[in-house]
């Protein structure tokens, strides 16, 4: 399942590179949100079928502290799964922005790295 979250975050860093900001911000979140899952399912977790990455990482936190070191990245990114999603949402178009971009890309790389490392210690 990291394999996944890996592909996700390397079809969000292409989409980053056609400009494309705010799905780039969206594939990010879904890396991360895999890969999360990912080590649950190592852990022997039932699956838990949200898109909530704090709540996740809370789950990952029971298992190892080194969680604690992801929860900056996980609420800047749980945001991306709804608001980049839907036309309606107030402030659409503060994800048209590359620097923003290109930080959910690199926070998705972090966690998708230490679930890497957690899972073949």
């Amino acid at each position: 399942m990291v394999s996944q979250a890996q592909d996700d975050l390397l079809w969000a860093q292409e989409t980053l590179e056609h400009g494309r900001y705010g799905g780039a911000c969206f594939l990010s979140q879904q890396a991360a949100e895999k890969a999360l899952k990912a080590y649950l399912f190592g852990q022997k977790e039932t699956l838990l079928r949200t898109h909530n990455l704090p709540l996740l990482n809370e789950k990952c936190k029971r298992f190892d502290a080194d969680f604690c070191h992801l929860d900056t990245a996980v609420d800047a990114l749980n945001q991306y799964y709804t608001d980049t999603r839907y036309p309606d949402i107030w402030d659409y178009d503060r994800f048209d922005d590359r620097g923003l971009a290109e930080e959910a890309v690199v926070l998705a790389q972090r966690v998708i790295e230490l679930i890497e490392r957690k899972l073949t210690a």
